[in-house]
């Protein structure tokens, strides 16, 4: 089976969430499942990568300049270009989605688990809530 993008894919849920970075070397980058990345700076040719974690990239968002993708295992991986990926933050709560609002990245999760960083390096914790946030 093969998807829009032309990756090949083993199930339905294997490419998760995409982003685009205006300031990389590749535009284009696609979170999956297992921490699977694929880059591509043409929609036609990609190119997949491998991140710290082994668990599903569930969100990935950009400022332009970083790739930040938010991981149901807790962790929060960042890279400058989407090829090479670190570990920027853990939590004992899954990530469901992240957002660039323009000053800030934003993560949300299980039991309302919110994370905030101006760079998508360094990351706060702010105050819990008592509800599950999947999506921004």
């Amino acid at each position: 089976m093969r998807s829009i993008l032309g990756i090949d894919r083993v199930s339905s849920r294997d490419l998760l969430d995409v982003a685009i970075g205006l300031g990389s070397q590749f535009n284009y980058v696609v979170a999956g499942e297992f921490g699977r990345v694929y880059t591509s700076d043409d929609l036609d040719t990609w190119t997949e990568h491998t991140t710290e974690t082994g668990g599903n990239l569930e969100g990935i968002a950009s400022n332009g300049f970083r790739f930040v993708a938010v991981c149901d295992d807790g962790t929060i991986q960042t890279s400058q270009l989407g090829d090479v990926w670190t570990t920027a933050a853990t939590n004992i709560f899954s990530f469901y989605s992240v957002i660039w609002t323009g000053s800030q990245f934003v993560a949300v999760g299980r039991n309302g688990v919110v994370f905030t960083s101006p760079d998508g390096t360094v990351w706060t914790e702010q105050v819990p809530r008592s509800v599950t946030l999947d999506d921004l």
